[in-house]
């Protein structure tokens, strides 16, 4: 078999790229829910089938199954019906993680090293190891580009993390050419990773050059008049590079008329909505907010029904107004939540599913109780699988996610704790047990106040939950303001322990007036106290990265002043929340010599990076560092702030936006700057 340029083992042919490009769900603006995607997928399994010997035909099928349990056993089987075939342990190969993913990489090098795709199993081996070795990971990539020069996807999806500048400034205007040449329909997806490809790879000043080529390329595009998804998708992100707001409305527009259910479209119409009340996503629940959102939350997602995105927002109004309907609309809504759940589940990932939701409402409510040991298999095979498909993990990740994922099985274990309760007179486990088991989990953290607060919590509503089946009503309602008190952040559960509580409290015959004065006097610790600051004491990573005008910055040059350093990106909803705050703060900050206001993007395309700042008017220093902070995390969590003392070492850390006080932030994180600059250098 010939592996050279122009052999059909390297790139599909005209007619075959034709034929995939027209039978993907995407080119038809099908979303995974849809029942038009699984169509699409079927159209392509059977194309697949005609040219069983074709590996674009595999990986296009591959790329769009959702059932990935199902598709490694059915390439397993290929694989082993095929020992000696490079293509079949390449196809299995991909669909692996972990030591399964190395062994078959050895093996196909072993068995064919002059099979491209060989090289690209290896490579993805050695990003996905331990030490996620780029430099190994890249001598593959060469290898497999030495054997196939002008491959696209390959080409495009590395450049910007593997090898150097000087090394993609030879071989992205090849691939420029090369996508020119594909019919214009064609050329939409590659275009829009291209323009990623070049703004990353060229410095700072030449930027402008590469958005003349994006001005040129949406000409031709909105010549052509293409209407189709993939067009219009490319056409958006063009304008939104040149900071053509009238462009990007346009498009948008004609996104929302072709495709309204789209997830990207449903998303950008919800923050639009959001934005014109005055509100953020975080503020939902609150019930005056509620009130509005519920009646267009409802009209979305009945127009749209299998739009998670619409799912979420209504559940969210309806949950918090849930008292002003009859139980059989409960029904109706949670069976509408969780269905839509089930269609998305495979193209969503998140830590707090809806069946957790759910659950918490059937507790709170004491309905549906039937329900909750089939919810309770669901999030726990949920989570599972979010674990076993998780494969290696570089070391630098290791701690964290470890971390994370102890907190979520003690979060699963109180749960099915109390759906246990349910159906029994007495805990199952002892209350000391439970306590020992935050001990451990948060001993493991450095330092974790916050990590121990949430944790407190948790236990406080299971200790409620006790009291209530045990006739211990007050005790009850006590235990739920404390963890009412206690628990913050932008997804506070305050709102709904404390229905919960009155609730109780009324069936003993009390008085709001009183449990008012109850809630006053409450005087058990809460998180309000805790600060989601975490302590530490590591020197910040050394980088050299570059600001929008081309002026490099190191971590050493940041010596002799105190600083908060924002990681952020434009992609990121919460980071977008935090942002005016970060600005805020700048803005106070100018002038300053010993503090100051840092933030790093990551955002893959830095050509996205000026145009948003432009747009939304902040004056915070940014520095490009897309590939700086893949190399130190890999997987990254937005948004992150940390406080760097005068030395050059971390001294305070913070993950995600939970925040419901801003000014409460604020003021928190003005103190710790200023006391650690009082330290002096």
């Amino acid at each position: 078999m010939q592996s050279s340029e122009g052999s059909p083992v390297c790139e599909p042919s005209a007619k075959l790229r034709s034929q995939l490009h027209e039978l993907s769900p995407w080119t038809q603006g099908c979303n995974p829910s849809q029942p038009c995607f699984e169509e699409g997928v079927q159209k392509l399994r059977a194309l697949r089938d005609e040219q069983p010997d074709n590996v674009h035909a595999h990986r296009a099928y591959q790329n769009l199954v959702r059932d990935r349990e199902a598709l490694r056993s059915e390439y397993s089987q290929l694989a082993e019906e095929h020992p000696e075939s490079p293509l079949y342990l390449y196809l299995h190969g991909r669909l692996l993680t972990g030591e399964g993913l190395g062994v078959t990489a050895r093996r196909a090098l072993e068995l064919d090293e002059s099979y491209p795709w060989t090289h690209a199993l290896a490579m993805a081996t050695e990003l996905q190891s331990e030490s996620a070795d780029r430099e190994a990971a890249f001598a593959h990539l060469q290898r497999f580009l030495e054997i196939c020069p002008r491959h696209l996807s390959l080409s495009l999806a590395y450049s910007q993390s593997l090898g150097d500048a000087g090394y993609w400034a030879q071989r992205i205007p090849a691939l420029r050419m090369k996508i020119e040449a594909l019919p214009l329909r064609e050329q939409a997806t590659e275009l829009r990773r291209l323009w990623s490809a070049e703004f990353s790879r060229a410095s700072v000043d030449e930027h402008e050059g590469v958005r003349e080529r994006v001005r040129q390329d949406l000409a031709k595009l909105e010549a052509a008049k293409l209407s189709d998804p993939l067009s219009l998708a490319a056409l958006a992100e063009g304008y939104e590079l040149l900071g053509d707001q009238e462009g990007q409305s346009r498009v948008s527009s004609l996104r929302a008329e072709g495709s309204p259910c789209d997830s990207q479209v449903a998303y950008a119409r919800v923050q639009d909505w959001l934005k014109t009340q005055g509100m953020k996503i975080t503020e939902v629940r609150k019930e005056a907010n509620a009130r509005k959102l519920w009646p267009v939350a409802e009209e979305w997602s009945t127009d749209c029904p299998d739009s998670h995105t619409y799912a979420d927002v209504r559940f969210a109004a309806f949950t918090t107004l849930r008292s002003e309907f009859g139980r059989e609309r409960w029904r109706q809504e949670i069976d509408l939540y969780v269905d839509n759940w089930k269609k998305n589940e495979s193209s969503i990932g998140t830590a707090n599913t809806p069946y957790r939701a759910v659950m918490e409402l059937l507790l709170a409510e004491r309905f549906e109780q039937e329900q909750l040991s089939e919810l309770l298999e669901s999030e726990r095979k949920y989570q599972e699988k979010e674990r076993s498909d998780r494969g290696a993990l570089p070391e630098r990740l290791k701690q964290r996610i470890e971390e994370h994922d102890r907190h979520m099985s003690f979060r699963e274990a109180v749960l099915a704790e109390r759906v246990a309760l349910t159906t029994s007179e007495a805990p199952a486990i002892e209350e000391d047990v439970w306590q020992r088991s935050i001990e451990a989990i948060a001993a493991q953290a450095e330092k974790p106040s916050a990590t121990r607060q949430q944790l407190h919590l948790e236990l406080l509503e299971l200790r409620a939950d006790v009291a209530e089946l045990q006739g211990r009503t007050a005790d009850a309602v006590v235990l739920l303001i404390e963890a009412a008190d206690g628990s913050q952040g932008a997804f506070s559960r305050a709102p709904e322990l404390e229905r919960r509580a009155e609730r109780l409290w009324s069936t003993i015959g009390g008085r709001r007036e009183s449990l008012e004065s109850l809630r006053r006097s409450n005087s058990i610790e809460t998180a309000a106290e805790v600060s989601r600051w975490k302590e530490i004491d590591r020197p910040l990573e050394p980088f050299e990265l570059a600001d929008l005008e081309g002026r490099m910055h190191t971590a050493d040059g940041l010596r002799g002043k105190v600083v908060l350093i924002n990681l952020w990106a434009t992609w990121c909803g919460p980071c977008l929340l935090e942002l005016p705050l970060i600005d805020r703060l700048a803005r106070e900050l100018e002038g300053r010599d010993d503090v100051a206001v840092l933030t790093l993007n990551a955002d893959r395309n830095p050509g996205l990076i000026a145009p948003f700042l432009e747009k939304e008017g902040y004056v915070f220093e940014t520095l490009l560092a897309y590939q700086h902070l893949q190399e130190l995390f890999g997987g990254l969590s937005l948004p992150q702030n940390w406080i760097v003392d005068a030395r050059g070492r971390k001294r305070f850390e913070q993950f995600g936006y939970g925040q419901t006080d801003d000014e409460s932030w604020l003021a928190e994180l003005r103190q710790r700057l200023e006391e650690l600059a009082a330290e002096g250098p």
